[in-house]
């Protein structure tokens, strides 16, 4: 991950539920919303990785999800 923040989500809020945790301490990394709509946060940067990068989570499939409901709502 490139997690670069100094914080974290403690608590979720209600209708999120968490998606990703890290691996060393378990801090959440991802959430989304089970409302309607769309709502995906991440704690890491997807945009800054490349594509094909082994050494950490491909973000390819959060970026296509995310202009796949872009997609939809226009």
């Amino acid at each position: 991950m490139n997690s670069i923040h100094h914080q974290s989500i403690q608590t979720l809020g209600r209708d999120l539920v968490a998606e990703a945790y890290a691996e060393s301490d378990r801090v959440i990394e991802a959430v989304r919303w089970q409302g309607n709509g769309y709502v995906f946060g991440v704690q890491w940067h997807p945009e800054f990785l490349r594509p094909g990068d082994e050494t950490v989570l491909d973000p390819t499939p959060i970026l296509d999800e995310f202009l796949s409901a872009l997609r939809k709502r226009v």
